[in-house]
């Protein structure tokens, strides 16, 4: 990923004439707007997730390339996992168990979370990613309105009341994504007293352990 943020702001041009030189203004990116949609008490669709989700005020959707991540982040030191290795967590990938990779992400030299990603050739392929509460305007991520801030009620007025409880950690929350070519799509929500929210996760892929 590219360690070095380009400022928004274009150098200005200069147009030459025979009157002379003249510049103009600098080009600023628009701002995007957020979409925001009900949400379906039959629960949500991969499409629909990937409308509504935005990092750092732009659209975001999984699967992406880790070099696409946005520059306002540092990524970490990869950290490699598999069934052989001490945590022994892996993923499914079409069938086959595969090892994978993950990497903390960085603001300002804060830890506000983890991406997580799987080699696919020369390129490393993002299926996941988790971001805890942590404050800084314009760097927020978003799902359907809600953030890494928001509480617990706001996620499920946002989310909806499609959530499943973990049977065996009690503090998962999951928004299991239907009609999706990855089986085990979800929105993972991690609070312990379902007020405040620990941390809001999204996948591709559960990692399992071996």
């Amino acid at each position: 990923m590219k360690r070095k943020i380009l400022s928004i702001f274009a150098a200005l041009a200069v147009a030459v004439s025979l009157a002379g030189c003249q510049s103009q203004e600098p080009a600023v990116e628009e701002a995007v707007e957020m979409k925001v949609v009900e949400a379906s008490e039959s629960g949500w669709t991969h499409e629909q997730v990937s409308e509504v989700t935005y990092l750092c005020g732009k659209p975001f959707s999984l699967p992406c390339s880790l070099e696409d991540l946005p520059d306002d982040f540092e990524i970490g030191e990869p950290r490699y996992r598999d069934k052989d290795t001490v945590l022994k967590t892996y993923i499914t990938i079409d069938g086959q168990d595969s090892g994978y990779y993950d990497s903390l992400i960085l603001l300002n030299g804060e830890h506000v979370g983890i991406v997580y990603y799987y080699e696919s050739g020369n390129d490393n392929i993002v299926f996941g990613i988790e971001f805890y509460p942590f404050e800084s305007e314009g760097k927020d991520f978003v799902i359907n309105g809600i953030n890494q801030n928001s509480s617990f009620e706001d996620v499920k007025k946002a989310l909806g009341n499609s959530m499943v409880r973990d049977e065996n950690i009690t503090a998962i929350h999951d928004y299991k994504i239907s009609n999706s070519e990855y089986p085990e799509e979800v929105i993972r929500i991690i609070s312990f007293d379902e007020d405040e929210v620990i941390a809001i996760a999204y996948s591709l892929f559960i990692t399992k352990k071996g």
